[in-house]
C-alpha cells in the first residue's frame, strides 16, 4: 500500500478547502450589541478515498476557545455586518491535550438580517494558513475552515414557536471566493419547542445536511451530506442564543475532472457553545 501523496494529505488535514474574499466594512452604531461565546468541540474525521491504494488515517481534533461577535455596520439592504474574533483558542487531540491555536488573534465577518441566518462570510483566508506552497500550508493548517460550523453553532437563527409547536427552517453558512474555491453547507432542520425553563426556552432541532462546493485548485467538485441534531436555550424576553449543544455529521464527497478518484469524507462534531456576555 503506498503512502497518501501530499495532495490526498492536504485534503485530509484540511477536510476542505474554503476560501472567502474580504470586504469594506463601514462603521455604524445602529447595530445591536455584541456577544462572546465559550466554544468547546470536538471534530472526529474519517476519510475514505476510491480509486487508489493508499492509505488513510482517522483523526480527531479538540478545539476549545472564546468567539467575539461586534456589530461593524447596517447596510442600505438592512443587513447586518459582525465582526467575528476568536479569542483564547486551544487546539489538540483531545481536552486533556491542548495547546495554543493559531486561530486566536484572527477574524472574519459575517452578514446577516437581524437574528437570521449567515448571508455571508468573508475574510477567512488567513484563517486556514493556506499558502502557494502547499507543503506549507499543511505544516501552517489552522483548522478555521473544518471547523467552519462553528459560525453556524453561534448563529442558528431559532424560529419564533409556542409552546409544542414544531416548524422546519435551515441553518445555512456560505463561504466563497473569486478563486473558484466555495463550499455551501445547509441544515434543513424541524424545530421543536421542549420547555420554559428560569428565563429561557429550550427548543430542539433534527434534520438533514445538504450543500454544494467547488475547488478549482484541484479540479474538483464537493457534494455535501449529512445530519445535525442538537439543542439550543434562547433568552426568553430577547429571543437571543444563550446556549447550544450539538452532534452535527456531514460528509464531503470530492469527485475530480481529471481523475477517476473519490475521496470522502466523514467530519463528526460534538460540543457546546455558551453565551458568556
Amino acid at each position: 500500500m503506498s503512502r497518501v501523496p501530499l495532495f490526498f494529505a492536504f485534503l485530509l488535514l484540511n477536510g476542505c478547502a474554503v476560501w472567502q474574499s474580504q470586504g469594506g466594512i463601514n462603521s455604524s452604531d445602529q447595530v445591536a450589541e455584541g456577544a462572546t461565546w465559550q466554544v468547546d468541540v470536538v471534530g472526529g474525521f474519517s476519510t475514505e478515498i476510491v480509486g487508489r491504494d493508499v492509505a488513510t488515517i482517522d483523526t480527531q481534533v479538540a478545539l476549545v476557545g472564546e468567539l467575539r461577535e461586534s456589530p461593524r455596520s447596517l447596510r442600505a439592504d438592512e443587513t447586518e455586518t459582525w465582526l467575528l474574533e476568536y479569542r483564547e483558542f486551544f487546539q489538540g487531540e483531545d481536552r486533556d491535550n491542548l495547546a495554543p491555536s493559531d486561530l486566536t488573534g484572527r477574524a472574519i465577518t459575517i452578514r446577516r438580517f437581524p437574528g437570521e441566518q449567515v448571508l455571508e462570510i468573508e475574510g477567512g483566508e488567513h484563517l486556514i494558513g493556506f499558502d502557494v506552497d502547499v507543503e506549507q500550508a499543511v505544516d501552517r493548517q489552522r483548522l478555521g475552515d473544518v471547523f467552519d460550523l462553528l459560525l453556524a453553532i453561534v448563529n442558528p437563527a431559532a424560529p419564533a414557536l409556542n409552546p409544542e409547536e414544531v416548524r422546519l427552517k435551515m441553518i445555512r453558512w456560505p463561504f466563497s471566493a473569486e478563486r473558484g474555491r466555495n463550499l455551501r453547507s445547509y441544515a434543513n432542520v424541524t424545530w421543536a419547542h421542549e420547555a420554559s425553563e428560569e428565563g429561557l426556552i429550550r427548543m430542539s432541532y433534527h434534520g438533514d445536511i445538504s450543500g454544494q462546493g467547488r475547488d478549482s485548485n484541484w479540479n474538483s467538485n464537493i457534494d455535501v451530506s449529512g445530519e445535525a441534531s442538537g439543542e439550543v436555550w434562547l433568552d426568553e424576553v430577547t429571543g437571543e442564543v444563550r446556549g447550544h449543544v450539538f452532534d452535527w455529521v456531514r460528509v464531503l464527497h470530492y469527485r475530480f475532472s481529471n481523475s477517476d478518484a473519490r475521496i470522502s469524507q466523514q467530519q463528526h462534531f460534538t460540543g457546546e457553545a455558551q453565551w458568556l456576555e
